[in-house]
């Protein structure tokens, strides 16, 4: 639950698709990932996980001229990431890690992971060259058998980082807090430098919400962001 007033000040301005206003929180976790990872222009960054928020991770770092590498096991996510400038690479097909390192010999400078997969963490410490950084921004949950810490971890000596979106990284603290995430995300909005309406896949009336919970439970390939429309002429009509 978020304070009454904390949720006043988070106005659209006018003219603004409300569509935009529903990636507030998303958008804000993707920026709080990619601010953790340090990325620099001219980078080679990776990131697990192209749902929502992954899809959004990689649309700000492009736009901070970053090269990146968009893994998921879905083409349709990967299909999305592409026409950006994103390399994609298919998590199912064969080697990941052999695969990326082919294409990227001197190890990624960086690598986000989203997906929150014990094994995708793993691969994700795989690619990564000697002193580079993997954000473990993902939800872990379970036991961790897919996780090894010896090789490519030790003999790179590479920098691991949690990331959640109750704090703001280390290096921040003082300057950002969780409400400046928040609304340097919707000002890239508003300003057209991120683009979140192509990751509406599904708008749904809110009188047909029990369609919407369906959705999520037997997702199908295309699914990213489900929307309830709550608009009064919207539910009027279904109500005529």
């Amino acid at each position: 639950m978020l304070p009454a007033d904390v949720l006043a000040k988070h106005v659209l301005p006018a003219g603004v698709d409300p569509l935009i206003g529903t990636f507030d929180r998303v958008g804000a976790v993707a920026l709080n990932a990619v601010l953790t990872a340090q990325a620099n222009p001219g980078e080679t960054v990776a990131v697990f996980g192209q749902g929502v928020i992954g899809l959004l991770a990689t649309q700000l770092l492009l736009s901070l001229g970053c090269r990146v590498l968009a893994v998921d096991a879905m083409p349709a996510r990967l299909a999305l990431a592409e026409p950006w400038g994103a390399v994609p690479f298919n998590a199912t097909e064969g080697d990941l890690a052999v695969n990326i390192c082919d294409r990227v010999p001197e190890g990624v400078d960086r690598v986000i992971e989203l997906s929150g997969s014990y094994a995708a963490l793993h691969q994700a410490i795989r690619i990564a060259g000697p002193g580079g950084t993997v954000v473990a921004a993902g939800l872990y949950q379970g036991p961790i058998g897919a996780l090894t810490l010896g090789e490519e971890f030790h003999l790179n000596r590479v920098t691991l980082i949690s990331c959640q979106i109750g704090g703001v990284p280390s290096h921040l603290q003082g300057r950002w807090t969780r409400e400046r995430l928040h609304e340097t995300v919707m000002k890239l909005c508003v300003e057209g430098r991120l683009d979140p309406l192509p990751l509406v896949s599904h708008l749904i009336d809110a009188p047909d919400a029990a369609r919407a919970y369906a959705l999520l439970d037997a997702p199908p390939d295309d699914l990213l962001q489900v929307i309830l429309d709550f608009r009064p002429q919207t539910i009027m009509n279904q109500r005529s």
